[in-house]
């Protein structure tokens, strides 16, 4: 075999790009070089397989907007010391560790544990600390609980702290140990102790799964994602029944560089997007999953097909003939070119008599 990653042989690259189920894992991986991308051709990708939506995110003082990918949604955080505790995490994307301290100084991270939505970390003081992400641009919500500590746990000597998550309850696991006489800082260990630790507040996981399960708009769903850490895990992919029928969001007619989306399901304008590319232009629905067809009010400049979700733009040949100006009765596209190049647009239209192109 060739050295290095494009060496790999094409079969093998075949199974792995197969495998790959996030469209814009798919696109970075036929970016890597020329043997990856001929592995991963349009047809090794399971355009029916379920998408995570990218989140529009509020618009800032330009003309860009950021998407938030729930694919990428995790966040690694780290305790470690010098003199005093120190905690920082990292998210995809992150150039530097982001430092933090939570709401008190309490020393020492025994143990740290991601657990139902939250991460909580022990001290050798007897103290737990509970971590909160709520969104992808948030900094750390932080608590601290001190534990009753009758038995004296934290005052002794030679003993460890470790955080387990059992049968979805969350563990506090001691560790007594002794000095051995031929090494000043081993432990030899003498026994165990487990308490069950009754500090997580909120809904049941299961629970919240079942809520999930029983959201069937697609809107609702990604806005019960947002809730909390703790919702967002009980709302996974698996959990949405992709093939429930969805009512479709209806665009309003313009009035500035913004355009309104009515929704059916709610009776009330769910959604306003900057969209500059409409103006001036009638937007024909395609049947597929938010393209439109537009065609420019001047006569002359060219029509294209417009995703207002994305802001992407297809040109397309104008329908100009014979200096006539014709007007658009339907437009079907084939398939979503979101997913696939293989796909035909036809329109119906006429000027004095009815006439169809593709």
């Amino acid at each position: 075999m060739a050295a290095g990653w494009a060496g790999l042989p094409n079969d093998l690259l075949v199974l792995i790009a197969k495998r790959v189920k996030v469209m814009e894992d798919y696109i970075a991986f036929r970016g890597v070089c020329t043997s990856w991308r001929m592995a991963s051709p349009k047809d090794n990708f399971n355009v029916i397989s379920p998408q995570f939506p990218l989140l529009m995110l509020p618009q800032k003082d330009d003309d860009y907007r950021e998407f938030y990918s729930l694919s990428k949604d995790y966040v690694l955080v780290i305790a470690y010391n010098t003199d005093v505790n120190h905690l920082a995490f990292w998210r995809p994307g992150d150039i530097n560790w982001n430092k933090f301290r939570i709401v008190d100084r309490v020393g020492g991270v025994s143990d740290m544990i991601y657990f139902k939505g939250q991460f909580y970390l022990v001290t050798w003081s007897g103290a737990i600390g509970i971590i909160d992400f709520q969104g992808p641009n948030s900094v750390p919500e932080s608590n601290i609980i001190y534990l009753n500590d009758d038995k004296k746990l934290f005052q002794q000597h030679s003993t460890q702290f470790y955080l387990v998550d059992v049968n979805d309850a969350l563990l506090l696991v001691t560790r007594f140990g002794t000095r051995r006489s031929n090494a000043s800082r081993a432990l030899e260990t003498v026994k165990f102790e487990v308490y069950e630790l009754d500090v997580v507040k909120g809904l049941n996981n299961d629970l919240l799964v079942e809520i999930a399960k029983r959201v069937k708009v697609i809107e609702d769903f990604i806005v019960f994602g947002c809730v909390c850490n703790s919702w967002r895990t009980a709302s996974t992919k698996d959990n949405f029944d992709v093939l429930s029928p969805q009512l479709p969001l209806l665009m309003l007619p313009q009035k500035d560089d913004y355009r309104e989306f009515y929704s059916l399901s709610k009776g009330k304008i769910s959604r306003r997007l900057y969209l500059p590319e409409a103006k001036g232009r009638e937007c024909f629905p395609s049947h597929q999953m938010g393209w439109f067809f537009t065609q420019s009010l001047d006569v002359g400049e060219e029509d294209c097909l417009l995703n207002p979700f994305s802001a992407t733009k297809i040109q397309l040949p104008t329908l100009i003939e014979d200096l006539e100006y014709p007007y658009i009765i339907n437009a079907i596209l084939s398939a979503n070119p979101s997913f696939i190049s293989d796909y035909v647009l036809v329109i119906s239209y006429h000027t004095y008599v009815e006439q169809f192109a593709f």
